[in-house]
């Protein structure tokens, strides 16, 4: 719905229809069929626009008068699940705000409504729009604000305020509920409201529900227009990606030229070559920092997903101080990794070993990283590898090198010098126990291959 706002003109009577025709026009929660005179008498009234099948349209009657029109057409949309290879950003909800000062006797709770008052701060009810955001197809996280780990942050937390409320039990058996709903998408990295969206929500069972149940249903109304909203889509996950014949995401290919340096003799050897290939990665000027390591002579360079989520600007620094800024290329939240890409060329980079015996149990290994502070850059530290784990479907090198914060993204080399995994993380309640990415895995995920 597109309204014309701010023009000095203020209709006195705006003739209102709908398309679909077959579409259902109400003020309040009154049906009054698919044509309506909107007039000053309608100004604070609320308007609708419902249909089975179609995203609810919700406005106020001032809104159509404002577009300064005698007619105005409510075209609807037609409701649609995510698309195919859709890859969504994690959300959760915060809260939801009453500015309409009407539901002080509503009953609320997805699935509570024998209780005459719930609070919509409630736990349950705020759990319940996580639900429906999830059973939806989108990636959700506990509201609980205790998160443990970085990867369990969420990358935006949604927050409703309810603009208008109405309801109605006159010749039926329960209620007939209308809502508008303005929600507000908070981008956690960014710390600000990154888009506000306007939705109507309607209900009618005709079913002997209690006023909250009927409620709950009117707001998930709503809620299925925030998540047909392209901007929303586009903040939540992009552009939509092919999939594969096992259904997962598919990535545009990027083909680098193979790295040729001989191999090293001992990891001592090998890491004199490795130190001018890492880089410290540092976000937004020094809000939060990770580490790199070039895969290509033309800049390209790999990190860790967490370390570059949400930043505006992106720098790397070099063991001998060069700073350069870097671009986001291509990322796989899941994995965990990134791609980013410096200007220029020339670059010494470090090469990939592809095969299983490099990395098996036993092996010295090297870590390279930033761990805490910036000014640390390119420390290394040894070990070995000391299993292979799989953690919620995803394969990890374990390692007993030591790593830090800061670490995350730097190499795990060999005694040849060639990169065996990407480091990522460190379980807290272990001393010597630290993972790494398989570098097969994180390249596969980015669709990354050598000539």
């Amino acid at each position: 719905m597109a309204l014309v706002m701010g023009r000095p003109s203020i209709a006195q009577k705006v003739d209102m229809t709908v398309n679909p025709s077959s579409a259902t026009i109400l003020v309040n929660v009154g049906e009054v069929g698919n044509r309506l005179k909107v007039d000053p008498g309608l100004r604070n009234k609320m308007i609708l626009a419902v249909r089975q099948g179609f995203i609810t349209e919700g406005m106020k009657g001032e809104d159509v008068l404002k577009t300064g029109e005698t007619t105005y057409t409510v075209n609807m949309r037609q409701v649609k699940p995510l698309p195919e290879g859709f890859t969504s950003k994690k959300i959760t909800f915060s809260k939801l705000v009453d500015m309409s000062g009407k539901l002080y006797n509503v009953a609320m709770g997805f699935g509570y409504s024998s209780a005459s008052r719930i609070n919509i701060d409630s736990p349950a009810f705020i759990q319940g729009i996580v639900s429906f955001l999830s059973d939806w197809g989108f990636r959700t996280i506990s509201s609980d604000p205790l998160f443990k780990e970085k990867n369990d942050l969420p990358n935006y937390a949604l927050a409703g305020t309810v603009l208008d409320f109405a309801s109605d039990s006159k010749g039926t058996p329960g209620f007939r509920i209308g809502t508008i709903i303005e929600w507000s998408l908070f981008d956690v990295a960014k710390e600000k409201v990154v888009l506000k969206v306007i939705t109507g929500g309607f209900s009618d069972t005709k079913r002997a529900h209690g006023l909250g149940d009927e409620f709950d249903l009117a707001l998930k109304d709503a809620l299925i227009g925030l998540v047909n909203h392209k901007e929303f889509l586009e903040k939540m996950g992009g552009a939509t990606t092919e999939v594969d014949e096992v259904g997962r995401t598919k990535m545009e290919a990027t083909v680098l030229p193979a790295v040729k340096r001989t191999d090293a003799q001992n990891l001592s050897e090998a890491l004199k070559g490795a130190l001018k290939s890492a880089v410290t990665v540092v976000a937004d000027g020094g809000v939060g920092h990770g580490s790199g390591f070039l895969i290509s002579a033309e800049g390209m360079i790999i990190t860790n997903y967490h370390v570059i989520d949400g930043a505006d600007k992106i720098e790397v620094i070099f063991d001998n101080g060069l700073k350069l800024p870097a671009t986001l290329v291509k990322s796989h939240e899941e994995r965990d990794i990134a791609l980013l890409q410096i200007p220029g060329s020339g670059y010494s980079a470090l090469p990939i070993d592809f095969t299983d015996d490099g990395a098996s149990v036993g092996t010295e290994v090297a870590a390279i990283g930033t761990p805490k502070d910036i000014a640390l850059g390119q420390t290394v530290t040894r070990g070995i590898i000391s299993g292979r784990r799989e953690m919620e479907g995803q394969q990890y090198l374990q390692t007993d090198a030591s790593i830090n914060p800061g670490n995350s993204g730097g190499p795990l080399i060999s005694h040849s010098g060639k990169v065996l995994g990407v480091l990522v993380l460190k379980r807290k309640e272990a001393e010597g126990i630290s993972f790494a990415i398989p570098i097969g895995s994180g390249l596969e995920a980015l669709n990354i291959s050598f000539e």
